[in-house]
């Protein structure tokens, strides 16, 4: 696949950490997989992972009781 951003690069399989900000409080999600531009650097979520995503930040914020929550999600997913 091509970078739809750069449009030059080739799209590769990687993971990537996200920092979700809610409120006052921090999630960290850590190994999501995702793939990535060999020229730019973009980063791209399937559908299936931003949708696992969602539900991940979801569960997350109802039980935090820290202010940052660090996820990893191979384990969450």
């Amino acid at each position: 696949m091509t970078c739809v951003f750069c449009k030059e690069g080739t799209l590769r399989s990687s993971v990537m950490p996200e920092l979700v900000q809610n409120e006052e409080n921090f999630i960290i999600i850590k190994n999501i997989p995702c793939f990535e531009c060999d020229n730019c650097g973009e980063k791209y979520y399937t559908e299936s992972v931003r949708k696992q995503l969602e539900e991940i930040i979801a569960e997350t914020k109802k039980k935090m009781e820290e202010v940052v929550a660090v996820i990893d999600y191979t384990a969450a997913a």
